[in-house]
């Protein structure tokens, strides 16, 4: 739960800015802390000032003056300090194909995700970004083309950007279809408790269905 915190133990979660629709976050690593920390119910505080790691990253926290970035990293680190485990309970194999599915939605799903976001909606991602002020359509512009430029250079380089838009449009649905099936009929991803997972695959599909109205996942989701 997020609260006012003075004291030296508290955990500081930089993130960026709530979106002007109400929606927790655009970044799915963001909303995928900000879900982790509430799951395993540990007190914390946002900051919303932009400032990146130094990493040059988002999200990342500070905790008794130690700064920690990279939700992967942030995790394992407050297990290890605070003992805040979501997976006391996975066995070595059930380990193991959590971390398969995670990498799977935060390195290849997440790209297609990017792309309806940030290039294919990009003009309505615009009017959702929290900018104020009597230059704010001007500069919501200018950050919005910037995220998209940004976008469209890491996807090529990843790779999956030299594909055209029906192709990633239909890996989209190839990794959806995937998390449909490994779900089936369990509560949760691992069985009928929450795991380190779910946080992840919730945060990567929750933004379609708030963001992305009448786009291709927001339509794979509801079947």
């Amino acid at each position: 739960k997020e609260e006012e915190l003075d004291s030296k133990d508290a955990i500081i979660l930089h993130q960026f800015s709530r979106p002007k629709t109400g929606v927790p976050s655009l970044s799915p690593f963001c909303l995928k802390m900000e879900t982790y920390l509430r799951m395993v119910d540990l007190p914390y505080q946002n900051y919303f000032d932009g400032k990146l790691s130094p990493q040059g990253k988002m999200p990342w926290i500070e905790y008794n003056q130690e700064q920690v970035c990279g939700t992967e990293f942030i995790i394992d680190f407050l297990e290890e300090r605070l003992g805040a485990s979501l997976n006391k309970s996975l066995t070595p194999q059930e380990r193991a194909m959590s971390r398969a599915i995670t990498k799977m939605v935060e390195e290849h799903f997440y790209w297609t995700i990017a792309y309806c976001q940030w290039v294919d909606n990009l003009e309505e991602t615009q009017k959702m970004l929290s900018v104020s002020g009597p230059l704010s359509d001007l500069l919501k512009w200018i950050l919005s083309h910037l995220t998209g430029g940004i976008v469209k250079r890491e996807m090529y380089g990843h790779g999956i950007g030299r594909f055209s838009k029906e192709e990633v449009y239909s890996l989209m649905e190839k990794d959806m279809r995937t998390l449909a099936t490994l779900l089936g009929d369990k509560k949760y991803l691992m069985g009928s408790k929450l795991s380190t997972v779910d946080a992840a695959v919730f945060s990567h599909l929750a933004p379609a269905m708030w963001t992305l109205p009448g786009t291709r996942p927001e339509q794979l989701i509801k079947g």
